[in-house]
């Protein structure tokens, strides 16, 4: 079965699910959007983000992966999500250009490559949301490797 490309916009919620689920294996998506403030929809968006990430198992348990950053590099959690990120064939390339290349249109590379891995999403607007939120994260990273090696 093929993954549900990230709807989640906001890769520090995309971790505090990641952590919450961790501590709270089986728990429903009431409980994440009580925890975090926001709508069972978007608990949804953001539980898929983790699934694709394979942090979390489809049932809101952790993976053997959550489990390993968890026992084994509890302090380096964001950086051990951020991996995943920028080793998945799809996000990693966009982030390669986003590094490498920050002032080209990484708007249109990312729809591209959405269009090329999930030609299943035919929409434009979602090709565009789903893009868009690629990049995001990718920019988070940058932004986050730039602060932290400063």
């Amino acid at each position: 079965m093929k993954k549900i490309l990230p709807q989640a916009n906001d890769l520090d919620k995309v971790i505090d699910v990641m952590t919450y689920i961790h501590y709270h294996p089986g728990c429903g998506y009431n409980d994440i959007a009580n925890y975090l403030g926001f709508a069972e929809r978007q608990a949804k968006y953001y539980t898929d983000a983790c699934v694709y990430l394979d942090l979390v198992i489809e049932d809101r348990k952790p993976s053997r992966i959550c489990e390993d950053i968890f026992k084994n590099s509890s302090e380096n959690i964001t950086e051990r999500v951020y991996e995943r990120i920028i080793t998945d064939e799809l996000m990693g390339q966009v982030f390669a250009r986003a590094f490498v290349l920050p002032d080209s249109d990484l708007d249109t590379f990312a729809q591209e490559l959405v269009s090329y891995y999930h030609p299943e999403i035919i929409s434009s607007s979602t090709i565009e949301r789903r893009a868009r939120n690629i990049v995001l994260w990718c920019k988070r990273i940058i932004n986050y490797m730039n602060l932290k090696h400063k």
